[in-house]
């Protein structure tokens, strides 16, 4: 009895040391202390005392069972862990398994783990890099949400989706990289993620959801691919350091302020097949926006705040289809330049609203605007000839 009361009282002691021990020490969690649950097909650990530190390998078997599953919340909350290894084997990660470690700097995760749940490592304010393994196909909501440490990540080439929040306001990841089949890129997905300097979004991509990159204050070039349609409301904006982005032949569709407060944008060619060109605040405070070049077949310029505060637009390209300027379209913008892709009989024929003197006295041409011919992609070097 005394043996199993010092065991017992030794064990409660690891668990309870200060802090400033535990991590001096550098212990390895007790397995022990490991909460868990026995199926037929395996174990799933299912939590943790919050009082554990330092560097956890779970066990691939308990009880001569294999461990198969991370359980919900299992170490939420273990804020004083700091390396995790799960082992071959494990297949599922619960949601929320991780969420709020602090501490909690690096996670081993092997190639057997086929879902990671929601939640699942939010809030990990240590966290530097994570490796996603092969077979993963969604990324779930706010997986790594709150993940400030976060530099790099690898998303597997079998990802499809990209669920809501899921790296919001990831503040030090520089560099994503999208798989070729991604198709769902979900609400406030990059929200406030300030470090991410370039993007491109594969054409399987058809909406950039609302939010999705709001605030990324860094970004400087976004690529959408032939295949993206639809710009949801507030996508790109605040990305006050954005000085390109390609809008396709194949956009259809763009929301309210989806491009608005873009502070370092000059020139932007909206092409597509939309009809009208009224999403409230689109393109409101982009100050720096000197050239607009629309080559979608509109039919109206208009809407509440459309390109309120473009306070450097200059010239602006039209397309012949044009029937309708709407009042105060431009009226923050001083218009010297019209190019309108119609004849000047065409042009007699577009009705202009009140408040858009500018564009009335501005020099029209009657051609295209002259956009810059992409240069072909270099061939092979040729072999150089045989003596």
């Amino acid at each position: 009895m005394k043996k199993l009361l010092c065991i017992l009282l030794a064990l409660a002691a690891a668990l309870i040391l200060p802090a400033q021990a535990l991590a001096a020490a550098e212990p390895h969690v007790n397995i022990r202390a490991l909460e868990y649950e026995v199926s037929d097909d395996g174990v799933t650990i299912t939590g943790c005392p919050e009082t554990g530190a330092g560097t956890l390998d779970i066990p691939a078997t308990i009880e001569d069972k294999p461990v198969v599953a991370i359980g919900d919340g299992a170490f939420s909350h273990c804020e004083k862990i700091t390396c995790v290894t799960i082992p071959d084997g494990v297949t599922a990660i619960g949601d929320g398994a991780f969420s709020q470690c602090y501490a909690l700097t690096e996670v081993v995760v092997p190639d057997s783990v086929q879902s990671i749940g929601r939640s699942a490592f939010a809030d990990c304010t240590s966290l530097t890099s994570v490796t996603i393994p092969d077979g993963i196909t969604a990324i779930e909501n706010d997986v790594f949400s709150g993940c400030e440490s976060l530099e790099t990540i690898a998303i597997p080439e079998t990802v499809t989706s990209i669920g809501e929040d899921a790296f919001r306001k990831c503040v030090k990841l520089t560099d994503i990289v999208f798989p070729e089949g991604l198709t769902a890129i979900g609400a406030n997905c990059f929200n406030g993620c300030a470090a991410l300097t370039n993007l491109s979004i594969p054409g399987g991509v058809e909406k950039v959801s609302a939010y999705a990159f709001l605030d990324c204050t860094a970004l400087k070039t976004v690529e959408l691919g032939e295949g993206v349609t639809w710009l949801a409301e507030y996508a790109f904006r605040g990305c006050t350091a954005l000085e390109s982005i390609n809008i396709p032949d194949t956009m259809e569709r763009l929301d309210g302020h989806a491009l608005c407060d873009l502070a370092s944008l000059k020139t932007l060619v909206l092409n597509g097949t939309y009809e009208s060109l009224g999403a409230p605040g689109l393109l409101q405070g982009c100050e720096a926006l000197e050239t607009l070049v629309i080559t979608a077949p509109i039919v109206t310029i208009g809407g509440d705040n459309l390109l309120t505060r473009c306070s450097s637009l200059t010239t602006v390209g039209l397309p012949g289809t044009l029937y309708e300027i709407q009042k105060d379209a431009f009226h923050d913008c001083p218009v010297t330049e019209v190019w309108f892709d119609g004849s000047e009989y065409d042009w007699a024929g577009v009705g202009i609203d009140d408040g858009n003197d500018a564009v009335v006295s501005a020099a029209v041409h009657y051609e295209p605007y002259p956009l810059p011919t992409p240069e072909p992609a270099a061939g092979p070097t040729p072999e150089p000839a045989q003596p």
